[in-house]
């Protein structure tokens, strides 16, 4: 049962994570000098803001909100999140609420998560933690559990502080940079790449 519920579920945690990626764009080229590069705050007990709220929208449609807070934890910081989406097809609706906790360094490197999705009256609790050179993974699924190890290689970040880097480092343009995430749809470490254009 685990293996039909567990990639669902994990991509529907995916498409409510990324409401937290970033796409930062430059207004189109009127000529003239480039825009000046933008400092960044380089952590997070530096930033200028610590809680957003977002709206979820399908075309024009409100169908969900998203919320984060960070909040310092000793020398290091948790980003909280909560959110909540609800998608009618087929006239059904289906609901998908999500709250997680993400600890980390203050130049944003994953320490541990905890993520709970309720999603039509199934559960998905997961939780992550760097241990040295590994970084593992419990997931439990209608009361079946799966633990993975994965090999660290450098620094690991969560998916929702990737939207958070351009204020940490900056904003220069043509700027890219590489993070290694932890991807839940696929279950595995990966690169994601960003560009400041």
């Amino acid at each position: 049962m685990m293996h039909k519920t567990l990639p669902a579920i994990l991509m529907l945690l995916l498409a409510a994570a990324t409401q937290f990626s970033c796409v930062v764009r430059s207004l189109p080229d009127a000529g003239g000098e480039p825009a000046s590069p933008v400092k960044g705050c380089a952590t997070l007990d530096k930033m200028p803001f610590r809680e957003a709220w977002y709206g979820m929208y399908f075309k024009d449609d409100k169908v969900g909100y998203s919320h984060f807070k960070i909040e310092p934890n000793g020398k290091n910081f948790n980003i909280i999140s909560d959110s909540v989406m609800r998608l009618t097809a087929l006239k059904k609706t289906n609901e998908i609420k999500m709250k997680e906790k993400v600890a980390v360094q203050p130049d944003l490197t994953l320490i541990s998560f905890e993520s709970n999705v309720h999603m039509n009256n199934k559960d998905l609790h997961m939780v992550g933690k760097a241990d040295g050179k590994k970084f593992i993974v419990d997931i439990e699924v209608e009361g079946e559990k799966l633990t993975r190890e994965y090999p660290l290689e450098g620094k690991i970040f969560h998916s929702s502080a990737i939207s958070l880097m351009p204020v940490l480092r900056g904003l220069r343009d043509g700027e890219k940079h590489s993070f290694g995430v932890f991807n839940a749809e696929r279950q595995g470490l990966e690169k994601i790449e960003q560009e400041i254009s």
